[in-house]
């Protein structure tokens, strides 16, 4: 059936019965004109064959790709399972909404949680043995405990250091200390972490800080009172220096005076062990992070410790990591918002391989994807508009646009087709599954001279024949230049001229008719 279809598809698209149309007319000529000779009976007498005809008029041409298909949702989930483990729960049922996250059912995770138990355990104690390492600095390595700037180098290449010994220092930049003082009732307002505001002078702004200490002995003056100080720390958003100068503000209770922003003490670091400076990796004034390294000491078999014990840990992570995700595996969700159209799963039996566990689908986005034959697909481009139908809508026309062109066609019988995706705009009530069918719009011309197909023999490419009525009003054959060659109407670019009558030998074709057989 499907090879007759084709077979009727190409038969029509050479136009080969509208050439039969025009012998026929000829014979039927021929036939009459003997007729007459042998008879000689008066033309007025002759009984006059009347053939329907058309005028040549201006209106749009829209060529299309037919191709059939079926709807589909745009988002689509199959969550299928390959594991032994029995279904302990099922939180949800058959046509439910669900959210992406949403858990759908859990599989029996003993043996998982067990797996991942004695992974974590050799994780956490791989780790640890590392961190001691590193927190005894038992390695070639001196890192930077902080950011900041490194104000000081006391060794060089070559440099023997013991345990302890001071290599470097390193000021903390991204903030300032500022201490204020209060007297004996003030500073009861007072504790660490409280959050307060510092006023820069300079820039007559204020500025958020956190009190760090809190002195409660206080210091005596020359006056012969009592001051308590409050030392906070301030934040530097850049441009604060150490010759601003500020006070400590409380909901309206100040510090006594403008006091100076301090940078913070130097932090001192340390070598871990004994050894030879091999390498210095920073250079006095140079802006360091965090566990940057600041020096490397001559000691490779120490290095070569560290290192194994880092492979080791490594390795425990990933078996560690694998052993999660197979305990995560046991709770499976959702990762699409939707609706559960297929529910596979059933407490205390195994998921089936053969089929999916839970589908869900989103039918808020519908599309339908549809199949062109390769000698249409070059015609077919992203972005072009299409008229899709469903058969359980009848005429009912939806929008769409193509969005998808597959790059490799598939082998049906003799014919090789290519899937073509239909985002649908408002798919209304349609529903996954339906079959129907899609004209792609490929080309559409405005206000431009045309005909019906039935109108004319196309003869090659560009190239067309019409019968025309002659001076004695009968039909003879003119050759035209065509252009777009649509479902309804052919585009004449040359020939003929607007109001033009010429022979329909196709019939006359209802233009509000929706074609069945396209091409």
């Amino acid at each position: 059936m499907k090879e007759k279809c084709l077979k009727l598809l190409q038969f029509l698209r050479t136009r080969k019965w509208l050439t039969g149309g025009l012998i026929l007319v000829l014979i039927i000529t021929a036939v009459f004109a003997g007729r007459l000779n042998r008879e000689k009976v008066p033309v007025d007498e002759f009984p006059q064959t009347v053939m329907p005809t058309c005028r040549v008029d201006r209106g749009d041409v829209k060529m299309v790709v037919y191709a059939t298909g079926n709807i589909e949702e745009v988002l689509r989930e199959e969550i299928n399972i390959a594991s032994d483990a029995k279904v302990l729960s099922v939180n949800v049922e058959k046509g439910q909404e669900v959210k992406a996250g949403d858990l759908l059912f859990v599989l029996d995770d003993s043996q998982a949680a067990l797996n991942y138990a004695r992974e974590k355990l050799a994780y956490d104690k791989l780790k640890r043995e590392l961190d001691e390492e590193l927190k005894n600095l038992k390695t070639p390595y001196i890192y930077s405990p902080e950011a900041g700037l490194i104000t000081q180098l006391s060794v060089i290449n070559g440099s023997v250091v013991q345990k302890d010994t001071v290599v470097a220092r390193v000021a903390r930049t991204d903030y300032f200390e500022l201490k204020g003082f209060f007297n004996s009732v003030d500073i009861n307002q007072f504790k660490v972490g409280d959050k307060v505001e510092v006023f820069i002078q300079d820039f007559l702004n204020y500025f958020p800080a956190t009190v760090v200490k809190v002195d409660s002995k206080g210091q005596g003056t020359i006056e012969g009172g009592i001051l308590y100080g409050v030392t906070v720390q301030i934040t530097n958003p850049g441009g604060l220096s150490q010759s601003n100068k500020g006070y400590i503000n409380k909901g309206g209770t100040r510090s006594i005076g403008l006091e100076p922003l301090k940078m913070p003490d130097d932090i001192e670091i340390k070598a871990g062990k004994m050894g030879k400076v091999r390498d210095i990796h920073v250079s006095q004034g140079d802006h360091v992070a965090k566990n940057d390294l600041i020096i490397t000491l001559d000691s490779e078999e120490q290095q070569y410790i560290l290192k194994e014990k880092q492979l080791e840990l490594q390795l425990a992570e990933l078996s560690y990591q694998k052993s999660l995700e197979e305990l995560e595996k046991s709770q499976v969700k959702a990762s699409i918002d939707g609706v559960v159209t297929e529910l596979n799963v059933i407490v205390g039996t195994n998921p089936g391989n053969n089929q999916p566990a839970v589908t869900i689908s989103n039918t808020s986005d519908l599309k339908m994807k549809v199949k062109v034959l390769e000698e249409d697909i070059h015609y077919v481009e992203l972005g072009q508009v299409a008229d899709v139908y469903v058969n359980a809508y009848g005429e009912q026309r939806f929008s769409g646009t193509v969005t998808k062109i597959a790059q490799r066609g598939i082998l049906e019988g003799s014919s090789v087709f290519f899937e073509v995706e239909i985002s649908l705009e408002e798919p209304g009530p349609l529903k996954s599954g339906m079959a129907g069918d899609a004209d792609i719009v490929v080309l559409y011309k405005e206000n431009v001279l045309r005909l019906p197909p039935g109108a004319l023999t196309i003869e090659n490419d560009g190239i067309a024949t019409v019968m025309v009525k002659d001076a004695d009003g009968n039909p003879e054959p003119r050759t035209i230049r065509i252009g777009a060659e649509g479902v309804e109407h052919i585009e004449i670019i040359e020939g003929l001229n607007e109001g033009d009558e010429v022979l329909l030998l196709g019939g006359q074709m209802n233009p509000g008719m929706h074609q069945v057989i396209k091409y």
